[in-house]
């Protein structure tokens, strides 16, 4: 097996999935910053983020290594696209201006490098909403139940889903189903109309088989 090299400059040890990101950031926008994911070190964790100016993904975990050294940093979506299919951690190291990512796959070390995006990320803390219980309703769900209902109503929109929108109805009872319904813009030539329902996790999290 391939002897790993040296790591020189700050690391961060990234979780498997979380350069999945790369699905999220901007594939062409004329804000360079949100082309990339951004890796950084916020107290005692680590944090990566993308954003396509429409959607916005925030992922975090707990750090490990010396990663308190770690600096703000996007990262190319493409490098990202080459890391993302992994099962094991992969090191993140910032060197000089670039960006490396060391994994192991069967019997080899597998690097990558590329110039970190030389841009400024927006603030995008100011556009999570910090929705109190009297503003907003909490809904637990499973996440592979709500992923095949909107696979589902998606697909059966096929060319018409940019010309419709879904729209999400919580109950204030959060005993009773989640309710999600197609709405198409005027004239849309939409294949079909389509209703989901998807019920709530029994007891919360905390008490969910």
């Amino acid at each position: 097996m391939a002897k790993k090299k040296t790591k020189k400059g700050p690391t961060m040890t990234v979780p498997p999935g979380v350069f999945q990101l790369a699905k999220v950031a901007a594939e062409e926008t004329t804000r360079y910053a949100i082309d990339g994911v951004r890796f950084c070190r916020e107290d005692d964790r680590n944090t990566a983020v993308a954003t396509d100016g429409r959607m916005l993904v925030e992922l975090s975990w707990l750090a490990q290594g010396n990663a308190s050294e770690f600096p703000a940093s996007i990262v190319n979506r493409h490098h990202c696209f080459l890391s993302a299919e992994q099962n094991n951690p992969t090191d993140l190291l910032v060197v000089d201006g670039r960006a490396q990512t060391i994994r192991q796959r069967r019997d080899c070390i597998i690097e990558t490098s590329s110039e970190l995006l030389d841009a400024t990320f927006p603030d995008y803390k100011q556009v999570i909403p910090d929705y109190g219980p009297k503003a907003a309703s909490t809904f637990a769900v499973r996440p592979k139940l709500l992923l095949r209902l909107l696979t589902v109503i998606v697909r059966a929109l096929k060319d018409a889903q940019d010309k419709c929108a879904i729209l999400v109805t919580i109950p204030k009872d959060h005993k009773r189903p989640i309710v999600m319904r197609t709405k198409c813009d005027p004239g849309a030539r939409a294949p079909l109309e389509a209703v989901g329902v998807l019920m709530p996790v029994k007891a919360g999290l905390d008490d969910a088989d």
